[in-house]
């Protein structure tokens, strides 16, 4: 889905629909997320159709005080010690797998033959999983999403989301949560009970459902792809390859978030009225020349503190574990060879030429 068409930067605040306001500036969007008096988080019901969604189902649908407790288990099972002993132990050895295997082609298909399985067995192995059922209940998910996505009260896919949600919590009680996942992880540390596991495991899920982390790992490949040889061998480095990534987060599409105004106020020079909605394109939002030099361009030096992650209270807790699973990624391939773009390729097919002492040792495969 493409940003809607509307007046450019110099409107940073437009209607969009009846009593709906589609904000597009950096500080006007980071204005929004910042005061939860004035803009107070949308129930499903009140998203906007065709732009609004419900990312993490087992919350977004459920109870308020399921939400705290999600953000609770989160935050325990995602410790920056955690995450270090996941990518480790999970994310390294699977990214350098189906790299390996690339250098081994001469041409592939970015989201097919790499980022799509990386990130979808990662999303798995966070899960603590085994691969075959987690991809049935991700398909699960996918329908759920599908069906709840312009009606939060749908009953067949609330229907949906239950039959996951009790699947998963049969599974912790019969102690079959792999511990090195983070639900079983912070089952053992006494983080989460054994009802409260689909809590922690249904938005890891999610994220496989929507192939959030897939997006973010493809849009920093491909804006890599364009740089020159030398730009990619340096992103081998961790620093900057977590820099890579932080940028072709700023230019990531359709993310879209709605907010509701409780009480009369003024943005971006425009009156609102209790009851509106506001509806943030994020990406807009981070193109926003009056605070973005040349937006377009791909510049991992930036360092642009943008809201593709949210910002303030409402910063995204899976943050780190989304930039460490694309940075991990990207630096497997980097690590290997330059990345480039053949002369009349589909869409989404690069080749690679490897580094000198990278080169497979046997025959490579066309296509």
């Amino acid at each position: 889905m493409s940003s809607p068409a509307v007046p450019s930067a110099v409107a940073p605040v437009v209607p969009f629909g009846e009593r709906v306001w589609l904000v597009r500036g950096l500080d006007e969007a980071r204005a929004v997320l910042a005061d939860d008096q004035t803009f107070r988080i949308a129930r499903t019901d009140e998203f906007v159709a065709g732009y609004s969604r419900s990312f993490f189902l087992a919350t977004d649908t459920g109870k308020q005080d399921d939400r705290r407790r999600f953000r609770t288990a989160l935050a325990g099972a995602v410790s920056p010690r955690r995450l270090q002993q996941l990518r480790h132990d999970v994310l390294v050895s699977l990214a350098d797998r189906l790299a390996e295997r690339l250098v081994q082609q001469a041409t592939f298909d970015l989201a097919d033959d790499y980022v799509r399985p990386y990130t979808r067995r990662a999303s798995y192995a966070l899960a603590g999983i085994p691969d075959d059922t987690a991809a049935e209940l991700v398909a699960r998910l996918q329908v759920a999403a599908s069906l709840l996505h312009n009606n939060g009260d749908d009953p067949a896919g609330k229907s949906l989301l239950a039959a996951v949600w009790s699947a998963i919590r049969d599974m912790s009680q019969r102690g079959q949560l792999r511990p090195t996942g983070l639900p079983g992880h912070a089952l053992q540390r006494g983080v989460i009970t054994l009802d409260e596991a689909p809590l922690l495991t249904i938005p890891i899920l999610d994220m496989a459902a929507h192939e959030m982390s897939g997006a973010l790992t493809l849009a920093a490949l491909q804006a890599v792809a364009t740089l020159p040889a030398d730009e990619q061998r340096d992103l081998a480095q961790v620093g900057t390859t977590h820099a890579a990534v932080w940028e072709a987060a700023r230019r990531l599409q359709d993310i879209y978030i709605t907010r509701v105004v409780t009480g009369t106020t003024t943005l971006g020079g425009v009156v609102l009225n209790a009851h509106d909605r506001v509806l943030l394109d994020i990406h807009a939002a981070n193109a926003d020349t009056r605070t973005i030099a040349d937006p377009a361009r791909f510049d991992p030096s930036r360092h642009t503190e943008h809201l593709a992650f949210g910002h303030g209270l409402h910063i995204c807790m899976g943050r780190e574990l989304a930039m460490i699973t694309a940075s991990v990624a990207l630096r497997a391939v980097m690590k290997r060879g330059t990345i480039w773009t053949p002369a009349g390729a589909a869409p989404g097919i690069l080749a690679i030429t490897p580094h000198r002492g990278t080169e497979p040792t046997g025959p490579r495969r066309n296509g």
